[in-house]
């Protein structure tokens, strides 16, 4: 069976964002990585050793490089979220549009958006399900109308 389209566009959603905290941790990493390095260069009295000189030059180049994957991350992040909002949005059950907008926008658990809604997670659950199976068909008929 193939995967609905509406979860696909919430799951890539989640896994960009995934990818963007993954990229954010090694640039942090990286960060620090290079300050120790300068730290050592400083305290070599400027002379730094070629291995030294060479070290700063790359952890430099993969600065840049991760930099601009994160930029282009969070843009890809920053359009998919507006389009899961405005999925979420055409929704005329605003439990449903909550629980969509929490779980793939806010990274809520079940178990927390049933707290905050007054429902067990399986309920929950159903509801986005529900959600999602709603969405599909309302887009499978745009793209039946369309051809």
């Amino acid at each position: 069976m193939p995967e609905s389209k509406a979860l696909s566009v919430f799951r890539a959603l989640k896994e960009s964002r995934r990818r963007l905290e993954k990229k954010e941790r090694s640039l942090a990493l990286l960060r620090a990585s290079a300050e120790q390095c300068t730290a050592s260069y400083g305290l070599s009295g400027g002379g730094a050793s070629a291995h030294l000189e060479s070290l700063l030059e790359a952890n430099a180049i993969r600065l840049a490089a991760l930099e601009k994957e994160i930029a282009e991350l969070h843009v890809q992040v920053q359009e998919l979220a507006q389009e899961v909002t405005a999925l979420a949005a055409s929704l005329e059950d605003p439990y449903e549009q909550r629980i969509l907008l929490g779980f793939y926008l806010h990274g809520e658990t079940y178990t927390v958006l049933g707290a905050v809604l007054s429902y067990s997670p399986t309920h929950i659950r159903r509801l986005h399900d529900k959600a999602i199976a709603e969405l599909d068909a309302r887009l499978e008929e745009e793209e039946g109308g369309a051809a």
